[in-house]
Parts: C-alpha cells; structure tokens; sequence
C-alpha cells in the first residue's frame, strides 16, 4: 500500500520512519529541497528528527503530483494555517478511492472552522465519507524511538476501522470512532488550555493548581464541544484529555513554553516574537473564546487565556483571579 505524507517535518517523518517499517511504502511531500535531497541521498531528516535511518521504502520529492499520484492513503502533516490550501492544490489530481486523513490541530485561519469540514469543503461531495482525523497524544520523538503510542482515527466508522486496522503497528495503536468533530476540536482546543497549563507552572503554583486547569479545561472543552455536534465522551478519551496532558505536561510543547513565556517573559508582546509559528494555542484561543460567546457558555478558563494571550493582561493576575471563580 502506498501511503503519502504532506509535511516532512517531525511528525510526518516520524509516521512515515513507523509505517515504512511496518511494511508499507511511503512518499514524503515537502517544500524544502534540502529535506528532500537528504532524505532520498542519506535517508536521514537530520533537521526534524536526528536520530531516523528511513529505509528504502520511503522516498521523497517536492513534487506534489507525483506524491499523490497512485496513493492510497494521503495524509496532511502540516501546520493547520495551509491544510486548506494544500487541499485545493490536490483537489483534481488525488486518486479517486483514495482515503484522505488530517493530523493537523487547529482551525482553519479564515473560515475558524474544524480542518476536516475545511478539506471537506474543496473536495466534491462524494468524497467527504473518506475524510478522518487523526488525534490523540503522539510526540513525534517518542513514536519514532518506539514508545507506545495510542491515537483517535475519527470518520466513517467503516472507513476509520479499516484505516486503524491497517495503519496501527506493534507500537501504534489506532482507535476507530465516528465522531470526527470531537476528534478535531478536541485536539485543536487542548492547544490553548495547554498554555494555561505552562502560566500556572511558571508562575509558581503547583500540582493542585494544575489539576484545577486540566478539570476545567475537560469541562468547557465538552460543553463546547456538545454545542458544535460532537459527543462528550471524546473529549474524556485519546484526543481530548489524553491529548491535552500530553501536551500540557510536556516540557518541549510549543504551547506549554509559551505559556510559561508569557508568565516570564519581560512583556507579553516579547513573548509572541519569541513564540514558535506552530504554536496553534495562539489561534486556537482566540476561536476559543469567540465560540463561547456565540454560543453564550461560561467558560472563565477559555476568557482568562484569551485575555493574557490576545490583551496582554497580566498572566499571574489572571490566574489568581480565575482560581477565585472555581466552584462558584
């Protein structure tokens, strides 16, 4: 089976070093012809993930024709900004019964909407049963080395459990479910309760704080979820809580560091100059806070990180004042 990766960078060079060595042949797509060179002369991607030997199953190219041409499976592995972009770049020339899966996490830029509703949108109708996500708690680093790793493969639930039965390997464990809305939003939002999750450790509080965070970010990301058409009980699973944990713990999340930047940094504004361009919680708050409103929920954690990231309020006060709001 041939799969293609849109993005060789740390995570799809680390799906396709797992796939290749499941069995399967893989084309890497990317826009750096540097990367692509070394890949196809060293097997190496020495500028995302170090330690990776590819075998000759994978190839390269920054053609993006010959990538999807006779591919059976087309994933997106590029920051969410482009998801939409590189969809109409492919719209007329991806192969007919191909599977078409997202692992981006964000909302598209303009339209604020889920990424697969996104590709969805450009591709003919027909095609919409064969768009999925794929969500949960997977750091390239740790798939590529082996750790076991477990993901939400959400869609067509025929299609999603034939895509986990063929993609999960001894170390990759794919979980089939149909509701793809919560898969996306779930690891679209976690991305900004994770920066919250970096401001209370940076400004000094500690576990019973974070749990705090971690119980009330679960909360408003299920009622918000509810609202749009997604079910609850994702949001509890892989791409919801286990996704923001990951993320929120994890001392080399983009987001977690801002947060922790934010807190400090000498001004906010030095904090954005300073944050990664992937760091999705910087959009993702802001839709955050605009669909609480539009859909009149109270979601206090949601208001206070959109307050510290996009009016540069002061990120300990915030704090101290949302911990005053709980149980009230």
């Amino acid at each position: 089976m041939k799969i293609t990766i849109l993005g060789a960078g740390n995570f799809g060079s680390a799906l396709a070093f797992v796939w290749s060595e499941s069995g399967h042949s893989v084309a890497l797509w990317s826009v750096e012809k540097k990367v692509v060179d070394e890949i196809q002369k060293k097997r190496t991607n020495k500028l995302y993930l170090k330690n990776l030997k590819f075998s000759q199953k994978v190839t390269a190219t920054d053609d993006i024709a010959q990538a999807v041409n006779g591919a059976q499976i087309i994933v997106f592995a590029v920051p969410s900004n482009i998801v939409k972009t590189l969809a109409q770049q492919i719209a007329k020339i991806i192969p007919k019964n191909s599977y078409v899966i997202n692992t981006a996490k964000g909302f598209d830029p303009e339209t604020r909407e889920l990424l697969p509703n996104a590709i969805a949108s450009v591709f003919p109708k027909a095609r919409s049963k064969k768009i999925f996500q794929l969500s949960g708690p997977a750091f390239a680093n740790d798939l590529a080395i082996g750790d076991p790793t477990a993901m939400d493969i959400a869609g067509n639930l025929a299609g999603a459990k034939e895509l986990a039965k063929t993609l999960s390997t001894k170390k990759l464990f794919l979980m089939p479910t149909s509701d793809i809305i919560g898969t996306a939003f779930g690891g679209s939002a976690k991305n900004a309760y994770a920066i919250a999750m970096g401001m209370c450790d940076a400004a000094g509080f500690g576990t019973n704080a974070i749990a705090i965070i971690i119980n009330s970010a679960i909360c408003e990301m299920s009622e918000l979820c509810e609202q749009i058409g997604g079910q609850r009980k994702t949001i509890a699973g892989l791409s919801g809580l286990g996704d923001l944990v990951a993320t929120g713990l994890c001392e080399t999340s983009r987001n977690r560091i801002f947060g922790r930047e934010l807190v400090l940094a000498r001004s906010p504004m030095s904090a954005h100059r300073r944050a990664h361009a992937t760091t999705e919680g910087i959009a993702s708050s802001e839709i955050l806070y605009r669909l609480s409103r539009k859909h009149k929920l109270n979601m206090p954690l949601a208001k206070m990180i959109y307050n510290c990231v996009h009016l540069y309020k002061d990120p300990k006060k915030e704090l101290e004042k949302f911990f005053i709001t709980v149980g009230r």
